[in-house]
């Protein structure tokens, strides 16, 4: 398998933080939270809808270790409603992609990453 992701240390708050996964207290628990399948068993699957690529992720995980987390989404008022949430709680943002788009790397238009303003102040 080939997984998009992120390694993101676990806090005391059990909440993610990525600053801390890159310093040295950082260094406790950490977890790979997965959101897109790229490739398994040989076939290329990023011209498929991201929708497609996440349904055969999620299928692949169930049983995984908990160090390797699928990460849930949402689509519509319940995605504007986690943002905001995520944003009192102080974390990063979140990453809004369109679920027919296949995967393209490096900067498109098919995809944001929506920052929380405050979480840059900390």
């Amino acid at each position: 398998m080939l997984i998009d992701g992120e390694a993101v240390a676990h806090c005391e708050n059990g909440l993610p933080d990525f600053h801390r996964t890159l310093s040295a207290a950082g260094q406790r628990e950490a977890c790979l939270l997965a959101f897109d399948l790229l490739a398994v068993d040989g076939e290329d699957l990023r011209p498929l809808p991201l929708l497609a690529r996440r349904w055969r992720l999620e299928a692949l995980l169930k049983g995984c270790p908990d160090a390797l987390i699928f990460s849930e989404h949402m689509t519509g008022r319940t995605a504007r409603r986690c943002c905001v949430t995520r944003c009192r709680l102080g974390l990063e943002g979140i990453v809004s992609k369109k679920v027919a788009a296949p995967y393209m790397s490096g900067r498109r238009s098919c995809w944001r990453k929506i920052k929380n303003p405050a979480y840059e102040r900390r």
